[in-house]
């Protein structure tokens, strides 16, 4: 499934687990959520979705900018989960016009 999102920002790590001393290696994409009205909640809500594939953070060439993210529901023990599979630009943010309705 792929959805039409703006992306803010995007990191990337690699490091040793001290526990197990396993290599973790990937990257954290955040981006504008859907508005939120409610009794608890109010506002822009920001997503934040990490993969394993550190590819994935190459694909980011401009931000903030829409892209379309593509994902995949994979089976897990625990039941199904939602990865985050590709990244594509779709198109930059006029940035003055940005930066004058903030």
């Amino acid at each position: 499934m792929k959805e039409r999102v703006f992306v803010l920002n995007v990191s990337r790590f690699d490091f040793e687990d001290k526990d197990s001393g396993r290599r973790i290696v990937g990257c954290k994409v955040q981006y504008f959520g859907q508005m939120l009205n409610g009794d608890n909640k109010k506002g822009q809500e920001v997503v934040t979705i990490t993969t394993n594939d550190l590819t994935i953070y190459s694909k980011f060439s401009e931000l903030p900018a829409f892209y379309d993210l593509s994902f995949a529901i994979v089976p897990t023990t625990k039941g199904a989960q939602i990865r985050l599979t590709g990244a594509e630009f779709a198109h930059k943010v006029d940035d003055a016009k940005f930066v004058k309705a903030v």
